[in-house]
């Protein structure tokens, strides 16, 4: 009987998601997605390159925070990982209580169920049944553990990463992890590769079909000479990802996603504090240790 190398897929959602938003929207103005099919594909090749042996994958599964906003700006996102046969395993972003009282959401647990699924998927199957390699969509440290406790069983762990800045920061994963790793496969070095056709086939351009999505999902401010709306400034802080549990968002960040979401600069002359201060029902501020604000 054939010797295969059994694979399981499992990919961070959340790290995905911004990984296909990137790809959508801030790549040297192209607009791309991701085909699934082709990346677990590429990734099987370079397995079966290490290990000399037919690959199959027992099991492609995402975890991923939920509700129903949320849902509604990834369909496309979901459709791409459906089309790849990718199971969806969801968790949902719970209220909580910050700090000072006011409720924030956060995602529930999704590292932790990750990490269980996996140990649990691997010591519950019988030996010969068990996958011989993870290949992993993450960029988060918090999974070394999982990496290194497969290690000590057997299991070689390939990590898919992806490197980028927008002018929200910087999406790096962990130095940490890639060390861990048995190998590791860089999308961006993929995304520039001039000569592979396995690799230039993982991001296929996005169609016209995708528009409204991509509309939701990067809310476009009217391109104008006056200052920001009250509504333009929150639609802003809703999308500024650096905000902090309690909601607040540094007014130097503000200022450079409103200037995103609206591909122009704020008109000469207009204080984006003052604006801010012209809605003190709307919104509130704080002096320290950086001038911030946060919705009300």
């Amino acid at each position: 009987m054939e010797r295969t190398t059994r694979i399981q897929f499992v990919a961070d959602g959340s790290y995905g998601r911004r990984i296909f938003t990137h790809l959508a929207e801030d790549v040297d103005t192209i607009s791309c997605s991701i085909d699934w099919n082709k990346l677990l594909d590429y990734a099987a090749a370079a397995i079966e390159k290490t290990d000399g042996r037919r690959c199959v994958f027992t099991k492609k599964v995402v975890f991923i925070g939920t509700n129903p906003e949320f849902d509604e700006e990834n369909l496309i996102y979901y459709r791409s990982l459906e089309d790849a046969g990718i199971q969806r395993i969801a968790f949902p972003l719970r209220a909580t209580q910050s700090k000072s009282g006011r409720p924030t959401l956060k995602e529930d647990a999704v590292d932790t169920s990750l990490v269980f699924g996996v140990a649990k998927d691997f010591y519950t199957a019988k030996t010969e049944d068990r996958f011989d390699w993870l290949v992993l969509v993450a960029g988060d440290g918090d999974l070394v553990p999982l990496v290194q406790g497969l290690a000590t069983e057997g299991v070689r762990t390939l990590v898919i990463y992806y490197d980028f800045s927008t002018p929200y920061g910087v999406t790096r994963a962990s130095q940490a992890l890639l060390e861990a790793a048995a190998q590791v496969i860089s999308l961006e070095n993929l995304r520039r590769e001039r000569v592979d056709p396995a690799a230039k086939a993982i991001f296929v351009a996005s169609g016209r079909e995708q528009d409204g999505f991509f509309q939701k999902r990067r809310i476009v401010l009217r391109k104008r000479q006056d200052a920001p709306s009250a509504d333009d400034i929150e639609a802003a802080i809703r999308e500024t990802p650096s905000r902090d549990d309690e909601g607040w968002v540094l007014v130097a960040q503000l200022g450079k996603t409103l200037e995103y979401l609206s591909g122009s600069k704020l008109p000469y002359g207009v204080k984006l504090k003052t604006e801010i201060e012209k809605y003190p029902g709307k919104f509130e501020t704080k002096e320290l240790p950086a001038y911030s604000v946060r919705l009300i």
